[in-house]
């Protein structure tokens, strides 16, 4: 595996050190670029509307709490889309 890039902050020594095989550096490392505000955008209404990502830094109570807004969320989008149907079908 070929490291090509490494967030602002963190140093290829830890990241190979954290790493549990031979790490190739490529040859033009750079720090990675932060998202633009479109792919930020993109993240939150397209691609993870529902916030499901979060879920990866969670536990206990506080994952508990996300689970269910997340759950809540879904159920308010699955009505609106159901609704938007149902008013279709009635055109």
């Amino acid at each position: 595996m070929r490291l090509t890039t490494y967030h602002p902050g963190v140093a290829v020594e830890k990241i190979r050190a954290k790493t549990g095989f031979t790490l190739e550096i490529a040859p033009d490392l750079h720090e990675t670029e932060p998202p633009t505000v479109e792919e930020v955008r993109l993240l939150r209404e397209v691609i993870d509307p529902l916030g499901i990502r979060r879920l990866e830094t969670l536990s206990g109570a506080a994952r508990k709490r996300a689970l269910r807004e997340i759950l809540a969320k879904e159920g308010l989008l699955t009505s609106r889309l159901t609704t938007r149907h149902l008013d279709a079908d009635e055109r």
